[in-house]
């Protein structure tokens, strides 16, 4: 897996989390994508629009990588912080 991927992996986890379907666009609310089980253990995040899912199995697997993909983001931002507390900062385009 590329550190994009785990990256993308990771924010489609945290979208249906808080409610954002990747897909679809739907919005609502967290728990209306979660489904669980009797005891309480989550089974899967589903979209109530279009179904798209994130079975546990994946869900977990997007936890395991989840510290690496935040220890990059916290690299990018360290190399940021000048750019960033002059109040302007600019993107760069890409071609």
């Amino acid at each position: 897996m590329t550190p994009m991927q785990a990256r993308d992996c990771y924010y489609v986890l945290r979208a249906m989390h808080d409610g954002a379907c990747p897909k679809c666009g739907y919005i609502g609310s967290g728990t209306a994508f979660e489904q669980r089980q009797l005891d309480g253990k989550l089974q899967r995040l589903e979209c109530p629009n279009c179904h798209f899912a994130l079975p546990a199995d994946e869900i977990e697997g997007i936890r395991r990588i989840t510290p690496h993909v935040l220890k990059r983001r916290v690299e990018s931002l360290e190399a940021c912080r000048t750019e960033l507390m002059r109040g302007d900062p600019k993107i760069e385009e890409t071609a």
